[in-house]
């Protein structure tokens, strides 16, 4: 029951982008001032996004200078954004950095933190995609310095929030610790003032006069202790005067009698120093020279080890670049690989350098073909009719690509083949019926929208039929993987006996899918080549019972 849920989920949400892409598109055509059609216009870009990524660059160029007309700078950031975005996916990584850059200056003025934190994310991942990870980090410290000075959170990106609260966070702390240090420095020197001031304040208190003395006689007796501190002072100056002097006559005397008892022994020992001098003159001469020389020989050896380190650094850096840029293109080629092969006819041919044939006893094969094609051809130009075969078969590639187990096999002038049950993982019919209803119902919701803009448009008719075929990889140099078998001829059959709009099934697939789906029995028809055979319309799944 979840998975019918989930599928029907996934059809109306189909069914409903495309209704609202056709609605969106009419509007436009009959929206009449700037403000409406800048609204349309960013909202069909963001609707091709899923889609059509040219389109999507298209329309929100549009956007971008109806907004720029407009001058508001909230939809010039989210149209420039949505055109990196297109872009980005078409891997045009220059322009995308472009228009992410463009985004994130509007998204600065008009204070949008969300777009500006999805804007760097954007950048990095460009600059990094392009190898150049000094450019990454120098976005992100940017990053990291705006949020800083807005102390701005972004909603919707993660991790430029955390990284701005972290440095705001520490730019406080930093302010809290400086407070605590400067608050401690001004107690102590707040508690020295306050011990000179108490100090001070004894001073004068011992000094005091009586207070019962007249005012008289308390400048009186403030002049005499004046009088009596400066001749204190005067006497102490005059003490500390004689016993410099005293030191002196000392030091003298002693020296004299040193040099008297020395002049003896220095006559004899006068030829001897100076020898002696000349020696260690001579010897630090010597030991400088040999400092030079060794300083010298050290500073060359750490010279040509740094040009080596800078050698191999430089390297070892081309050489990453260049495992880099072999494992990007070795991914493009096993991505170009799959998109051609089946992943087991892949791993196989990787590994051996062929794929050897194999046969599977239940595959179903899906056959479409479009009806009055050649005459429908020859009233479009070539490039109108290979835009409408691009459209719709990529609408059946991104249907198929919805269930596992169905693998493109080709597509031959309007012909497109499919088949499920080409491994061991899915042999039941059931996925591929449903793709091929969601095809009709595409092609359906495409011919409304045509029929509107009074344009031509294709109608399919499908056949589907179960049975054993041989698959293999055949060629050298343009290999393609291909299915051979009665069960190929089958299904094509029953195409050519189906009506437009209906899925045309054999009577072996029908045996396998009657209970899960609604049918009707056309009777036995004749199929060309094969002959008379019972033959089913498929309308829509059975509900399951609750």
């Amino acid at each position: 029951m979840r998975y019918i849920i989930t599928i029907s989920f996934v059809l109306f949400s189909m069914t409903l982008w495309s209704q609202s892409t056709s609605s969106l598109l009419k509007q436009l055509k009959s929206a009449t001032n700037k403000t409406q059609k800048l609204d349309l216009n960013y909202r069909i870009a963001e609707s091709y996004l899923k889609t059509d990524f040219k389109k999507a660059g298209t329309y929100a160029a549009k956007a971008q200078s109806l907004a720029a007309e407009l001058n508001n700078n909230t939809m010039l950031a989210k149209a420039a954004y949505v055109g990196g975005e297109a872009y980005y996916k078409q891997r045009q990584w220059g322009t995308s950095a472009s228009r992410f850059n463009q985004s994130l200056g509007f998204a600065k003025k008009s204070g949008n933190n969300s777009l500006v934190a999805a804007n760097y994310q954007k950048l990095i991942a460009i600059a990094k995609r392009k190898s150049n990870e000094r450019g990454a980090v120098k976005l992100g410290e940017d990053a990291i310095n705006y949020f800083a000075k807005t102390k701005g959170t972004p909603s919707s990106s993660p991790a430029p929030a955390t990284t701005t609260s972290s440095s705001s966070n520490s730019v406080d702390q930093a302010r809290l610790d400086k407070l605590f240090k400067d608050n401690v420095a001004m107690k102590k020197s707040i508690n020295q003032l306050e011990k000179e001031l108490n100090d001070a304040r004894s001073t004068i208190v011992r000094s005091k006069p009586d207070e019962n003395l007249s005012a008289r006689e308390k400048v009186k007796f403030e002049e005499q202790r004046k009088k009596f501190e400066e001749e204190l002072s005067q006497r102490d100056k005059a003490l500390k005067e004689v016993e410099e002097q005293k030191d002196t006559y000392a030091r003298r005397n002693k020296r004299s009698q040193k040099e008297l008892a020395s002049m003896s022994k220095e006559a004899l020992a006068t030829e001897f120093e100076l020898q002696q001098q000349e020696m260690e003159l001579q010897e630090a001469n010597n030991q400088r020279n040999i400092l030079g020389l060794s300083a010298l020989f050290i500073l060359g050896l750490a010279g040509l080890l740094f040009a080596r380190f800078r050698s191999k650094k430089k390297s070892n850096l081309a050489l990453e670049a260049k495992n880099k840029m072999i494992e990007e293109e070795r991914e493009r080629s096993d991505e170009l690989l799959l998109n051609i092969l089946p992943a087991d006819i892949a791993k196989e041919l990787k590994e051996n350098g062929k794929a050897s044939a194999k046969k599977y006893e239940n595959v179903t094969v899906l056959f479409s073909d479009f009806k009055n094609f050649t005459q429908i051809s020859n009233r479009l130009t070539p490039e109108q009719l290979v835009k409408e075969l691009d459209y719709c078969f990529k609408g059946f590639d991104y249907i198929i690509s919805q269930y596992k187990g169905i693998e493109k096999i080709k597509t031959i002038g309007d012909a497109y083949m499919c088949a499920s049950g080409l491994s061991s993982k899915n042999t039941f019919p059931t996925d591929i019926i449903k793709a091929a209803l969601d095809i009709q119902e595409f092609l359906e919701d495409y011919k409304r929208g045509k029929k509107i803009l009074g344009e031509e448009f294709f109608e399919a008719r499908i056949g589907i039929h179960t049975g054993p075929v041989v698959a293999g990889v055949v060629g050298v140099n343009k290999f393609a993987y291909d299915i051979w078998g009665e069960t190929v001829n089958i299904a094509s059959r029953m195409e050519s006996q189906c009506e437009v709009g209906q899925v045309n099934i054999s009577e072996a697939t029908y045996n396998k899918i009657k209970y899960d789906f609604q049918t009707e029995y056309r009777g036995k028809l004749n199929a060309k080549n094969v002959g008379a055979m019972d033959m089913y319309y498929v309308k829509h799944p059975v509900a399951a019972s609750v």
